[in-house]
């Protein structure tokens, strides 16, 4: 904080902010933040497929069923374990909602028989819309 001393009109000092060690702090925290929000996962580690381009899904989506599965073929529904029945069991009752969809996250390192036959028995359900979830590699350069 400053004081300005003679002033023209003659009031007395008048008190200034300095805003410099403020504009610090919100720089380090913004650096902070760049760095660290790319690397968190939310939910359960699942190795990703990677792509290039790729859009970045709606992260408070009431619509959603998460669904993982993970390199062990453990399911989870939003990222809680759960066994394959009983996904199936609560995917055919929530898909009936309106604007209900799967947002699918599969792990790089299983082979695409095991999410195919997930797929085909969401299909079976009923299950119209999945999405999946991948990870946007961004080492590589778009060209």
């Amino acid at each position: 904080m400053g004081v300005q001393l003679g002033t023209s009109e003659g009031r007395g000092p008048r008190p200034t902010i300095n805003i410099t060690p403020l504009v610090d702090v919100v720089l380090v925290l913004l650096i902070i933040f760049m760095v660290v929000v790319p690397n968190v996962q939310e939910g359960v580690p699942v190795d990703m497929v990677r792509v290039k381009h790729g859009a970045t899904p709606a992260e408070e989506d009431p619509g959603a069923l998460n669904v993982a599965l993970d390199g062990e073929r453990a399911l989870y529904l939003d990222d809680k374990p759960i066994t394959h029945d009983a996904l199936l069991a609560s995917l055919k009752v929530s898909s009936s909602r309106p604007g209900a969809f799967v947002r699918l996250r599969a792990d790089a390192r299983l082979p695409f028989r095991e999410v195919r036959a997930l797929l085909g028995e969401l299909k079976e359900l009923g299950v119209e819309d999945v999405r999946f979830v991948v990870g946007v590699d961004r080492t590589t350069s778009g060209g």
